[in-house]
């Protein structure tokens, strides 16, 4: 039978387990390092047949076809299940179960038993083969800045801008309505009506700026004026002890690289800013929102939570945007926790050679 890990391959798996004392990631790189060749075990399967051995003395599941046996189950489908999933991972159990002829509930037991789980992608920003060096280079200065002087990271002021609409993004599995008998509730999916509100907001160690309203369609003399006129005004809400030597980070968006954009940022962090073009003191990695605390955080939480139920109209789209945001201002810790994760991330980073590795995060 066609079996993800061999005996040798587990006895091999187990024996750095407990070399590494029970670290099932310690164990995971360390197998990985000693044999590049071979299918690299989850961090959830190394203490699984830690265990198994313990409670059965094998490394093989027990055989749970004790009592009265399954007509439709026999070791060549069990052999057909198994090698369509080796051949199509992203295989439903649906799928194989109306190959097979046979229920789904046999097909779980019988992945189950090999100890094979269904787990979810992950969408990731698509990246460039010359992408990958950039995000090496950025990353590694992040971290020797790090070294020298740990309070580094907690000094960029991060920005982004993000758009907000009517509709948003609605999750209708999550949606219910509870009652006694069917109310045939429905849910207005599209509107001739439409709105967006255009924000920008800043991230700073433990603190947030914003949000601020720009013009929906921003150009870089808007966005400009938005610097000149109005970024002042909201750092006045930082300690004093944190604008100093403060540095401030953009993305390459066409606003941000207009001649006079980068002009001003010469002129106000003069070899402390961070974006694209030949005069940033330190150029930002394209396509990389997965560096970004507003992109891998701040966003997405504050979507979840606006579309929960539907926006009424754009000022109840403003004030659930405001409360939210002030909700999370509210909780530095949980801020600082953020921070941490992006140092995390730029080790992660650096560790998957400037690929995608939020798919190794925990």
């Amino acid at each position: 039978m066609n079996r993800r890990f061999s005996n040798a391959e587990m006895a091999d798996i187990h024996y750095l387990y407990g070399s590494c004392n029970g670290n099932a990631a310690a164990t995971r790189r360390r197998y990985i390092e000693l044999h590049p060749n071979r299918r690299a075990p989850s961090k959830g399967f190394i203490p699984s047949i830690h265990q198994r051995l313990r409670e059965s003395g094998s490394f093989r599941p027990r055989n749970r076809n004790g009592g009265r046996p399954r007509a439709a189950r026999t070791p060549q489908l069990e052999e057909r299940d198994l090698n369509q999933v080796e051949e199509n991972p992203t295989l439903s159990t649906r799928e194989i179960n109306r190959a097979e002829n046979v229920s789904q509930a046999t097909v779980w037991r019988i992945l189950h038993e090999q100890n094979l789980h269904p787990f979810h992608p992950f969408k990731v920003q698509e990246l460039l083969p010359e992408d990958l060096e950039k995000r090496r280079i950025f990353c590694r200065w992040i971290l020797e800045n790090h070294q020298q002087d740990p309070s580094f990271s907690s000094r960029i002021l991060f920005t982004d801008e993000s758009c907000f609409h009517r509709k948003g993004v609605l999750n209708m599995r999550n949606m219910h309505v509870w009652a006694d008998a069917n109310p045939h509730a429905v849910f207005v999916n599209h509107t001739q009506q439409n709105f967006r509100i255009n924000y920008w907001m800043g991230f700073l160690g433990n603190h947030l700026l914003g949000p601020w309203r720009l013009p929906d369609i921003l150009t870089g003399q808007e966005y400009l004026s938005f610097l000149e006129n109005h970024l002042p005004e909201l750092l006045e809400d930082l300690p004093l002890a944190d604008r100093v030597d403060m540095w401030f980070m953009q993305d390459g968006a066409p606003p941000h690289f207009a001649v006079d954009v980068r002009q001003w940022l010469q002129q106000h962090f003069a070899g402390r800013w961070i974006g694209r073009g030949n005069e940033a003191p330190h150029f930002w990695p394209p396509r990389s929102p997965d560096l970004n605390p507003l992109d891998f955080y701040v966003w997405g939480t504050i979507k979840q939570e606006v579309y929960k139920t539907p926006v009424e109209n754009l000022e109840d789209l403003m004030a659930r945007v405001n409360r939210i945001t002030n909700e999370m201002k509210n909780s530095p810790a949980t801020l600082e926790r953020v921070h941490r994760n992006f140092l995390k991330r730029v080790r992660a980073c650096l560790e998957a050679n400037g690929g995608h590795f939020q798919q190794y995060l925990d």
